[in-house]
């Protein structure tokens, strides 16, 4: 289990909002294959988010489970927006939430959706606010931003600069 120094540690690296609802970021490092913070203790890289849990819980997650988010953001570390649960749940999740992939239908002209009501829509209003009060405190970069959610920095800048989700 994690000492108290490795808490301290890990918290120095989280940039904490004020609110429950809000996600807490990782600002250090990043897996450039998964996009998922990273955290060393005794010369082991393990996931930020698993640690937050583990944290929260007290104790090790169990075998065979894993911290799953609920916010959809691989950065977020607030152990509110956690749970531990299989791979199963986590897919189930996601098809509840939308945010799950689906085959396109075979509509000849389907209305196009966009935000939140786009299946492939891989921000919520949610992260596109929490991107720009991010890039506003200026403590994290466009590419930081981009691997942190999962997406291209020019959609970062479009973001940032009102050319993509302008009533939000």
């Amino acid at each position: 289990m994690l000492d108290d120094k490795d808490i301290e540690r890990f918290e120095f690296k989280v940039y904490r909002t004020q609110s429950k609802d809000e996600c807490d970021v990782w600002l250090a490092a990043i897996d450039n294959k998964t996009g998922y913070g990273q955290f060393g203790i005794n010369g082991v890289c393990r996931g930020a988010h698993r640690i937050a849990l583990e944290i929260k819980l007290g104790r090790p997650i169990k075998s065979g489970m894993q911290a799953n988010h609920t916010c959809d953001n691989r950065w977020c570390v607030n152990s509110n927006h956690l749970y531990e649960g299989t791979q199963l749940e986590n897919i189930q999740d996601a098809i509840k939430r939308g945010r799950h992939i689906s085959p396109p239908k075979n509509d000849i002209n389907p209305p196009i959706k966009y935000g939140e009501e786009n299946n492939n829509c891989k921000l919520r209003k949610e992260q596109v606010k929490e991107i720009r009060e991010l890039y506003k405190t200026k403590k994290i970069t466009y590419s930081k931003l981009a691997k942190g959610f999962n997406i291209s920095g020019g959609t970062i800048s479009q973001i940032i600069n009102n050319k993509t989700w302008k009533g939000v």
